[in-house]
């Protein structure tokens, strides 16, 4: 046999495509070939919304390497990080009987083009803020601020060494959806906020570091590194500073609290009911597995364990308003 063909089976051996949804394409198997070339502990799962994108990338896939392997048999696109944060609004008042209908909810069906103008609004005024955007620029440097919070009592700096302007890279929108209750007794009417997209130019940044780097440090080395943390950390932030400003222009009421990070003091935020990471790059959860797992359209999900669960399926969009 070729070797050639002998890589290719080799490869073929190492991808798994039971959860492919549609028969991959020519294309896909390819891109799948060639990322498992770099590695003989690499693999590669299709999942069910396997597809390449209009930018001519493979995506929907689980990647696992060894910790030890090169950072160049990484996948790393341009969109890391990129996450979905889902935020409950209000509860509807107290009095109201069991199974109405949400209020705030109805109060935004009535008046679509009003609505639809204020976030077009908000959309063009972040476009126009002369503000930059959060780039590497903002990581804090050690040792310079002053105490402002406990991070930084205990020795740690975490306030950004300028402001940035939050940004909407993907899509922000309020959902409305009917759950029931524990006992499923009863069904409640709820309204949520949804915020999805990652740091486009902070997210170019990493991949470029990656370009520069990738021959030279092991893939534990770019898991540990200071710019992937602060991506992760701060497109939290971002996506939290995002729905704070649509639901006070929507006039939804929900618990504000400020961005302690913010060396302005100035901006706020809201704290997400779940958040779903739809590309990102983690440890394997299994401490008696040592490998780098990378996601691109499959879901990290945080939970009260702090270990992150995978789940085989986006997240599922609630009914749009």
């Amino acid at each position: 046999m070729p070797a050639s063909q002998e890589s290719r089976a080799v490869s073929r051996a190492s991808m798994d495509t039971r959860h492919a949804h549609n028969p991959c394409s020519s294309a896909e198997i390819d891109s799948c070939c060639s990322v498992l070339r770099g590695s003989p502990h690499a693999s590669i799962k299709l999942l069910p919304n396997h597809h390449i994108g209009p930018d001519a990338q493979l995506h929907g896939f689980h990647f696992a390497c060894h910790v030890e392997d090169r950072a160049r048999v990484l996948p790393v696109g341009v969109n890391m990080c990129t996450m979905v944060s889902m935020y409950e609004c209000g509860d509807k008042p107290a009095d109201a009987p069991a199974g109405a209908l949400n209020p705030h909810a109805l109060r935004v069906l009535n008046n679509m083009p009003h609505y639809q103008r204020l976030l077009d609004g908000y959309i063009a005024a972040l476009d126009a803020n002369p503000t930059r955007p959060a780039r590497f620029d903002c990581i804090p440097e050690q040792g310079e601020a002053q105490a402002l919070s406990l991070l930084q009592v205990a020795g740690f700096n975490c306030v950004d060494t300028r402001p940035w302007k939050p940004e909407v890279s993907s899509r922000v929108g309020l959902y409305h959806t009917f759950t029931r209750s524990t006992a499923k007794d009863e069904r409640t009417h709820k309204v949520f906020l949804v915020v999805a997209g990652c740091l486009s130019e902070a997210a170019e940044e990493f991949h470029n570091l990656w370009l520069d780097s990738r021959d030279h440090i092991k893939c534990a080395d770019l898991l540990r590194c200071e710019e992937l943390n602060w991506l992760r950390s701060t497109t939290h932030r971002n996506h939290n500073r995002v729905a704070s400003d649509i639901s006070t222009l929507f006039g939804l009421p929900m618990r504000h609290v400020p961005d302690a990070d913010d060396p302005s003091l100035c901006a706020r935020m809201l704290f997400p009911t779940t958040t779903t990471y739809q590309c990102d790059l983690r440890l394997a959860d299994d401490s008696t597995c040592q490998q780098v797992r990378y996601v691109d359209g499959e879901c990290f999900s945080d939970g009260e364990s702090q270990r992150a669960r995978r789940c085989w399926t986006r997240v599922q969009q609630r009914r749009a308003l």
